[in-house]
Parts: structure tokens; C-alpha cells; sequence
């Protein structure tokens, strides 16, 4: 993710959940869409550290 503001988010008021596999990436993503001007980002970390259910399209 570059420093432009990404094209399949056009709405800086938009929710924005944020997820990786450990957290680390995630968090980085977040800082970047915050510094752009994303007022509503909720990063959940890693989902190795997920306790809830998990649904995946296999």
C-alpha cells in the first residue's frame, strides 16, 4: 500500500476492518489508512490470536 489514497476506498468515513495473520501487517496497514485520513479503522491484529469463530469459504 503506497501513500495514495487506495481506489476501492473512495470514502474516508467508510468502516475499515483491518486483519493479518499475525498482527504485524495489520497494525502497519492501519497507521497508513489513519495517515491518510481513514477516520473509522478498526484493526483486530492477528488472526492466529482470534478466539471466535471462524468462517472461510472452503
Amino acid at each position: 500500500m503506497g501513500t495514495e489514497q487506495p481506489e476501492k476506498l473512495p470514502d474516508f468515513n467508510q468502516v475499515i476492518l483491518i486483519y493479518c495473520r499475525s498482527g504485524n501487517r495489520s497494525k502497519q496497514a492501519s497507521q497508513k489508512l489513519a495517515d491518510m485520513g481513514y477516520a473509522h479503522i478498526y484493526e483486530f491484529g492477528g488472526i492466529m490470536d482470534w478466539n471466535g469463530e471462524i468462517v472461510t469459504s472452503e
